[in-house]
């Protein structure tokens, strides 16, 4: 596939092209005070507030929003219970999810960071698929996707690991864009698929560091 010139960015500087998330007291709670760029790198804490309430961030990607092409961050995170990563492309009205479908590169749940997923949800029914990983993901990382209107094609370190071919499965009503996040267990969201802590014991902060993302368009003829 020939994309067009990438779109990169190397977070050397606040660039103001992500939207911060910012909403500490409502589920998944997530705090712009936790966000931060640092030496090159996007770094995404999360850590137990007040109260010992676990708290995430995230940003999301406001600048480049398409219908189609490719996508892809290298990142790690470090090992913690409550709080798990997801890279993952998320419709550019928010309110048109499922129907506009979500493309998970990477969702990292477990403590250890020893298995990770690829999934897709789309369509008003949230028609679901995912697709499990196994590496060290406290070590540096790239995750990729390329979206067509015929599949999609997730990779992990330059490797296809999943396609999806399903016509129902393949988004195609409107533009993704990419968010970065670090979220907290918050069961009555995520219903256990991020394991809160269970020892009482408070957060000496988790973070996810992303060293660059790359947004390439689809080919002209699409």
């Amino acid at each position: 596939m020939q994309w067009g010139a990438p779109v990169t960015e190397n977070f050397d500087t606040n660039t103001g092209r992500w939207y911060v998330y910012n909403y500490p007291k409502t589920p998944p709670r997530r705090s712009s005070g936790l966000t931060s760029i640092a030496g090159g790198v996007l770094r995404l804490r999360g850590e137990t507030g007040p109260g010992g309430v676990d708290i995430g961030s995230g940003v999301s990607d406001r600048s480049f929003h398409q219908k189609y092409g490719r996508w892809e961050a290298r990142f790690r995170v470090t090992p913690g219970a409550g709080f798990g990563v997801a890279i993952l492309l998320w419709p550019e009205n928010n309110s048109l999810w499922p129907e506009d479908g979500e493309v998970d590169l990477v969702e990292i749940p477990a403590a250890d960071r020893q298995k990770a997923i690829h999934s897709i949800h789309n369509g008003p029914d949230n028609l679901r698929l995912q697709h499990g990983l196994t590496a060290d993901f406290t070590t540096w990382h790239t995750v990729a996707v390329d979206w067509l209107p015929n599949g999609l094609t997730y990779y992990l370190d330059g490797t296809p690991t999943w396609q999806i071919t399903l016509p129902a499965l393949i988004p195609s009503t409107g533009p993704l864009h990419m968010t970065l996040q670090l979220d907290e267990c918050a069961p009555e969201m995520y219903h256990g698929f991020i394991p809160c802590r269970t020892d009482g014991s408070a957060s000496a902060g988790v973070e996810l560091q992303v060293d660059w993302v790359k947004v390439y368009p689809p080919p002209p003829n699409l």
